[in-house]
């Protein structure tokens, strides 16, 4: 009579009338309404956050991540390498910037109206200055190797220097570098470092392209040697003091949600654990490509698979993380009990 036509009157009638009764009351409809709301609330937060998507609203994370991404681009482009752009166009011989210096180079590079975001990118740490090194720390760390060697060796860049220059031509190009630091017995990267010393590519290198090095620095994780059982008793002591490794990830070692996690926030979580180990072989041992960052992936893979799969339902089923909460947070709270997420 009211246009239901899929049949089974009887059988969903007696499966939701009490126990020998041959009458039902609202209250025996009322889990209905309670799946039929929770579908409401489910399509509803899919259809905000789908069309949130179609608007173009984008996470500040990768916004910023993919100004730092451009920013790099036309560093290299502009430079060739990015120890050169560094030091001819935003610190000189400086190793290390404060915030203004920084936005007026950015401005001068053309990145003045996004500068801001990526200062934000490329400070993860909060120092309130960036170095060389975290713009690029896969080059930093062959110029650590460089700095150490000479330092080691000849104390010095002037000493240093001289020792290359063997012909006392005040210039040394290419194949005298790389005949002499073989000599020497350095061979790491012998091109990439080259290019990063001759700031202004002249294809010659001068005393005063080496006078910097005597003033830097590097962090001890760009000169320290993978150490893959620091690594693991890493990873043995959070076992020990965390329920499983994303808690430990989460509330030690991506404490901003970032989603990464840097060599300062490393060392600081290794403090607050207590590892007196090789932190910096540790770093190495995680960060295995040199990008100066390590993800929960590079951490526990198994880890990330899983909340990767959990975030991708939330995206095909609710069209979001947000979108999820909000289907989850039956009684509008703004959080979620044990009993409501499962």
């Amino acid at each position: 009579r009211e246009g239901w036509s899929d049949g089974f009157a009887s059988v969903f009638f007696h499966a939701m009338a009490g126990e020998g009764r041959e009458a039902l009351q609202a209250e025996e409809l009322w889990w209905l309404e309670v799946d039929r709301r929770r579908l409401l609330r489910k399509r509803r937060a899919k259809a905000l956050a789908l069309e949130e998507r179609q608007r173009g609203r984008k996470s500040n994370e990768a916004h910023t991540d993919r100004i730092l991404e451009e920013f790099r681009a036309v560093i290299k482009k502009r430079y060739g390498n990015f120890v050169r752009g560094w030091r001819a166009g935003i610190g000189g011989n400086d190793t290390k910037v404060y915030k203004p210096r920084f936005l007026k180079a950015c401005a001068a590079l053309g990145f003045g109206g996004k500068a801001k975001l990526l200062w934000k990118a490329i400070d993860r740490d909060g120092s309130g200055f960036v170095t060389m090194d975290e713009l690029d720390p896969q080059s930093a760390i062959v110029m650590a190797h460089f700095k150490v060697f000479m330092t080691e060796k000849f104390g010095n860049a002037k000493a240093c220097f001289a020792a290359l220059d063997s012909t006392n031509s005040r210039k040394v190009d290419f194949d005298k570098f790389c005949a002499n630091l073989t000599r020497y017995g350095f061979k790491h990267r012998l091109r990439q470092l080259f290019d990063s010393l001759d700031v202004d590519a002249s294809r010659r290198l001068e005393e005063d392209d080496l006078e910097f090095l005597d003033e830097w620095k590097p962090l001890d994780f760009l000169i320290a040697a993978p150490n893959h059982q620091a690594k693991e008793d890493l990873k043995a002591l959070l076992a020990a003091k965390y329920p499983n490794i994303t808690k430990a990830w989460r509330q030690l070692l991506d404490t901003d949600a970032t989603g990464r996690c840097n060599f300062w926030e490393f060392s600081d979580a290794c403090r607050r654990l207590q590892f007196t180990g090789d932190v910096p072989g540790a770093w190495r041992g995680l960060d295995d490509d040199g990008s100066g960052f390590i993800s929960l992936k590079e951490f526990d893979a198994k880890a990330s698979e899983t909340l990767w799969a959990f975030r991708t339902w939330c995206d095909e089923e609710f069209g979001g993380i947000r979108a999820a909460f909000s289907v989850f947070d039956v009684d509008a709270s703004g959080a979620l009990s044990f009993a409501e997420f499962k």
